[in-house]
């Protein structure tokens, strides 16, 4: 019998020739042609695609109890899964599917050498120690495809890596160096796309990963590393380990398989939590702190004094997040009168919206706790019609879903026709391609002087990133 459930993805480099399939019972594919979808949307299509296929397999195993023919499982799956590929999905390899093995390439299937990590259950370990991992050959094109773009890293992680390139060598020599991260500290509230709070920053856990293969990238390549001068040279940085913090055990133990994919699961530490409730017994010497600064100004300031105390003299911290939106002239300024709309119906309902703070007050603020931001930048967020329909889309849904007296009936149908009726205003100037509606991500780079002192209370101004050519 094939275990359906054990359906698993073929890897990025057999999924390109893939994804010109079509015709999937029940599924419709937002994003059919490969590189049309970008952020915010690639996610969400992504995740949408993920519980169809999941729906569309228990159907499956529902109506053949008894096993299915393994020919028709596994046209269902390489389609199935070219999908999941153009939307950005994470690849994983065929392990168990059609009743194949994995290759013996990945070192911790030496029973020696397996994972044994506290709190995971021996099954999820065997599968794990099972992964089929890739060659370093295949490591560019695999990075590429996650992250969107024909380099290994999404434009905000290029930008994190080039800032800290400048940062470590600020005379801007040319010879071939690489910066190091040291012991990176990831916190992490958020996925990777641009609603909620979160941001367009990427996949954390292929970035990390990216970043321990660069060495081996670069001298398989044949190249020499660079400072970011374009967007498709590899940058030169590496790392030493690292400590991952998710908000939910679910998401851990998500990014903690994704980890073990990219065979960097033991290089680092993993706990679940947020950073104002866990507890350290080391520093380190860069912070990556995403979607971390929401909320009331002083629960911000109790972050940022946190996360100043974990780092060592001389280290460096990154926030990631997004700003509160501003008005837009036009009919772009309707995105954000929708975003107030949906955050007025979930106040209703007695939810609490993310509080977003600009990037001058973190600025600002950071000065005042002692540490030197050297770095402040915006990203413009330019959102497609079709991040902002499937933005609707889950507000409706959540709409049914909310389990609130005060938000009824007929309060609902007034919110959903305004949402529509406010979409369709903005179909007359999305359709074409992204449009900037007022919102902006920023990243924002401070040290802490190796003196414990600082360099002055200058606050550094924000710019707005320009792409390199």
């Amino acid at each position: 019998m094939v275990n359906l459930t054990r359906l698993l993805v073929l890897s990025p480099l057999l999924l390109a020739a893939a994804t010109a399939s079509t015709g999937v019972d029940g599924l419709t594919d937002q994003c059919a042609v490969p590189g049309a979808c970008t952020g915010e949307t690639r996610r969400r299509t992504a995740t949408r695609l993920r519980e169809q296929m999941e729906a569309r397999l228990a159907e499956l195993e529902s109506a053949n109890p008894n096993g299915s023919d393994e020919v028709e499982v596994e046209r269902l799956r390489q389609q199935l899964n070219a999908r999941l590929a153009n939307a950005g999905a994470k690849p994983k390899p065929n392990v168990g599917s059609s009743g194949r093995t994995p290759q013996n390439n990945n070192p911790k299937n030496n029973p020696e050498d397996g994972y044994d990590i506290e709190g995971v259950d021996a099954e999820t370990l065997q599968y794990w120690n099972g992964l089929e991992i890739y060659e370093v050959p295949e490591m560019h094109a695999a990075l590429s495809e996650i992250a969107g773009v024909p380099g290994l890293t999404t434009p905000m992680q290029r930008h994190v890596e080039r800032t800290l390139v400048a940062h470590h060598h600020p005379e801007g020599k040319k010879t071939p160096t690489y910066a190091n991260f040291g012991s990176l500290l990831d916190v992490s509230t958020v996925y990777s796309a641009s609603w909620g709070g979160s941001t367009e920053f990427g996949g954390k856990v292929s970035w990390i990963a990216s970043i321990f293969y660069r060495k081996d990238i670069v001298e398989h390549e044949g190249g020499t590393p660079c400072r970011g001068e374009d967007e498709t040279c590899h940058v030169g940085v590496r790392i030493e380990d690292y400590v991952s913090v998710r908000g939910t055990e679910e998401k851990l133990h998500e990014h903690m398989e994704l980890a073990a994919y990219w065979d960097v699961l033991d290089e680092g530490q993993w706990r679940t939590g947020t950073v104002l409730e866990l507890g350290f017994d080391r520093k380190f010497d860069t912070i990556l702190a995403s979607g971390s600064l929401t909320g009331e100004d002083d629960e911000a300031l109790r972050i940022m004094t946190k996360l100043k105390s974990l780092l060592n003299p001389g280290g460096v911290v990154f926030f990631v997040g997004t700003e509160p939106p501003t008005a837009v002239e036009g009919p772009e300024g309707t995105y954000t009168q929708m975003l107030e709309v949906i955050d007025s119906a979930k106040e209703l309902a007695g939810e609490i919206p993310t509080r977003n703070v600009p990037a001058a007050w973190i600025n600002k603020s950071l000065v005042g706790l002692g540490l030197d931001v050297f770095s402040s930048v915006r990203f413009p967020v330019k959102p497609t019609y079709d991040d902002m329909s499937e933005t609707v889309e889950e507000a409706l849904t959540w709409m049914d879903e909310a389990d609130s007296q005060a938000l009824t009936a007929s309060i609902q149908n007034r919110y959903k026709q305004e949402l529509n009726q406010m979409l369709n205003r903005l179909s007359e100037v999305a359709r074409d391609g992204p449009i900037f509606a007022g919102e902006y991500q920023y990243i924002i780079a401070a040290e802490l002087p190796e003196d414990g002192g600082t360099r002055g209370d200058v606050v550094v101004e924000s710019t707005i990133y320009q792409p390199k050519e």
